[in-house]
C-alpha cells in the first residue's frame, strides 16, 4: 500500500506513540511471560516504524 506523505507522517507518529506505550508497560511488567510478549510487540513496532520512515525517504 502506497501512502502519501501526510499519511506516512501520521502513521509514524501513531507508531511512535504505540512504541512509547509499550516501553512504559514493559518498564512495569513483573511477569516474565508478559515482558516477553511486550518485547516481541516492541520489536514488531520498531520494525514497522523503520519501514514507514524508509518509505518517507
Amino acid at each position: 500500500m502506497i501512502m502519501n506523505r501526510v499519511e506516512l507522517l501520521e502513521a509514524i507518529e501513531n507508531t511512535q506513540k504505540n512504541i512509547n506505550s509499550v516501553k512504559e508497560m514493559l518498564s512495569t511488567a513483573t511477569d516474565q511471560n508478559a515482558a516477553s510478549d511486550l518485547r516481541a510487540k516492541l520489536k514488531s513496532l520498531l520494525n514497522t516504524h523503520i519501514e514507514l520512515m524508509d518509505q518517507l525517504g
